[in-house]
């Protein structure tokens, strides 16, 4: 709870930072062009949650895939030299398993997927200006981060398939759908290659206020529900083009 408050209160400043940086240097406006932005690169999604809930078991091997390819489009408007506002969406899909490590049937598991689009409205601006075709920029803002969870496990009992279950939890197939509210921060560097094209490589950290829950059931029929939380970081590389 302490990290979650901390995050969020970081964010917050780092909006307040943009926002007074943009109004310093945006005294002289230059029209309002369009332009949009694609990239490509790699997240970083921790599934904090869903780790500990596992862990406290006291038994398996959790295992989630580290980094994950992501996508990202994102239209731009500017309403200054130095300010634009940025909308952004994205495209990024995980997977988990846990292992039990069971003698009998050692390559049993539970298994998480999870698909997120992830979409911000945010406030962008140059930080430090090289050239006029090469700044520092930095970014912050707020979205939702629309996403899908599927459950599934393996664990055959006596060679006989039976509802899913390790040791103390059934992990029955499932999909489960949410909405969390996002905030997000980013910060990158615009390399113009011409007056209308630059490279764009990019780091985001996106923030969720709150978790998908999952749901299992014990033995006696007691329903436990492991969270899983979208808070992740990313790296790309993309293409902005002025329309």
């Amino acid at each position: 709870m302490q990290l979650m408050r901390a995050s969020s209160t970081t964010i917050f400043k780092f909006l307040i930072i943009v926002i007074g940086l943009c109004l310093s240097e945006s005294s002289s406006a230059q029209g309002s062009p369009f332009s949009i932005q694609a990239s490509l690169g790699a997240s970083y999604l921790p599934m904090t949650k869903t780790s500990e809930f596992i862990q406290s078991w006291g038994y398996g091997d959790f295992k989630k895939t580290s980094m994950n390819v992501t996508g990202e489009v994102g239209f731009n408007y500017a309403f200054s030299q130095a300010t634009s506002t940025m909308l952004k969406i994205g495209l990024l899909k995980t997977s988990s398993k846990f292992y039990p490590g069971f003698n009998e049937d050692p390559e049993a598991f539970a298994a998480w997927t999870l698909q997120m689009v992830p979409v911000s409205l945010g406030l962008e601006c140059r930080l430090l200006k090289a050239s006029e075709r090469v700044f520092v920029f930095g970014s912050a803002g707020f979205g939702v981060c629309f996403s899908q969870v599927r459950q599934s496990s393996n664990y055959t009992e006596s060679g006989e398939p039976t509802v899913p279950r390790i040791r103390r939890y059934n992990f029955p197939e499932s999909k489960v759908t949410g909405t969390q509210a996002t905030l997000e921060g980013s910060i990158g560097i615009s390399l113009g290659i011409t007056k209308s094209v630059s490279v764009v490589p990019v780091v985001d950290y996106e923030y969720a206020l709150n978790s998908i829950k999952m749901r299992v059931e014990d033995h006696y029929g007691v329903e436990a529900f492991p969270e899983i939380n979208v808070t992740n970081l990313r790296f790309g590389v993309g293409i902005q083009i002025t329309l």
